[in-house]
């Protein structure tokens, strides 16, 4: 028997030990491609800014609704929360846990699968509807 076969009485059979196809380096290299192929596909969601929305109207007669508009794109699964809260008189407008409780909220989700154009008007109607995206 020849040093180093693979396989107990290989020589006899004619079974000899083959190089991979796929080497180690080369298998390592199609994994991490497809990882990475697959990592692109995941979206992010928008990150606004003070003046990417601009609420453009609303009626607070029943029922009730409001109108906004945003200035940039906003990606799939992005989600917007609304409120009439007010902000308490302490600190900043932008600081967290600044607003008053008990009042009215809506969260906004766009799941359209795809991005939403800057430009667009979404309407929420009575905090249960919406022409495009869902209420959460």
């Amino acid at each position: 028997m020849k040093k180093n076969q693979p396989y107990l009485f290989a020589g006899l059979l004619g079974l000899q030990k083959k190089k991979s196809f796929l080497g180690f380096k080369h298998l390592m290299f199609f994994i991490l491609t497809l990882f990475l192929s697959a990592v692109q596909n995941v979206s992010a969601q928008t990150t606004l800014t003070v003046g990417d929305l601009s609420v453009i109207g609303f009626n607070s007669n029943t029922p009730d609704n409001f109108a906004f508009v945003s200035w940039v794109p906003i990606a799939n699964d992005t989600y917007i929360k609304f409120t009439d809260n007010g902000f308490l008189s302490t600190g900043s407008a932008n600081a967290t846990n600044n607003a008053r409780g008990g009042e009215n909220f809506v969260i906004w989700r766009n799941n359209t699968g795809n991005t939403i154009a800057a430009g667009t008007v979404i309407t929420i109607e009575n905090g249960t509807g919406t022409n495009l995206g869902t209420i959460v």
